[in-house]
């Protein structure tokens, strides 16, 4: 608002509108990146020492927050057998955010592991199955909520202690 004033005093208004305007927006990238987070969930007791990682979404996975995911990315993934998104909280996801979930798909793929998707919901979902991603992923990778991914998990390690723990 400060500089807004300034340029309109010493330039012009159009000029100051127009700068005002691009200050907004890096603000509001800036803070929107601020508030987004990569949590990684703690295993339920007896899915310790599994091949399975879980790691939960806040706020928007836009392109000025995707570097939070990119992280993921430069894990060495070779172990994990099983990644879990939790996007249950995830208001937003734009081409940037889907490309670089597509991205830790394909890794995993490469490795032989699988990417599973938890609690999808607004306008993530409909953009992971407009893009068609969705089926790349697999529909029985797509689960409504936690629980359900961790049952995914375990059909997808059918020779470890988690499948038992599910089953009873």
């Amino acid at each position: 608002l400060l500089s807004t004033f300034i340029i309109t005093v010493l330039f012009d208004l159009t000029l100051a509108v127009e700068i005002g305007m691009v200050l907004a927006a890096l603000f509001f990238i800036t803070r929107m990146a601020d508030l987004t987070r990569v949590n990684k969930l703690p295993q339920p007791e007896w899915a310790t020492g599994e091949p399975v990682v879980a790691y939960q979404l806040y706020g928007a996975l836009f392109f000025g927050a995707v570097g939070k995911l990119q992280t993921l990315l430069d894990q060495d993934l070779r172990g994990t057998q099983v990644l879990i998104l939790d996007l249950g909280q995830a208001i937003n996801l734009d081409t940037t955010g889907l490309d670089t979930i597509d991205a830790l798909h394909r890794l995993l793929g490469k490795h032989g592991g699988t990417l599973i998707l938890a609690g999808l919901c607004g306008q993530p979902e409909s953009l992971i199955r407009r893009s068609g991603f969705a089926s790349r992923v697999g529909d029985a990778n797509l689960c409504p909520d936690m629980e359900h991914a961790w049952q995914r998990a375990a059909i997808l390690c059918p020779h470890s202690e988690l499948t038992e723990a599910v089953k009873t």
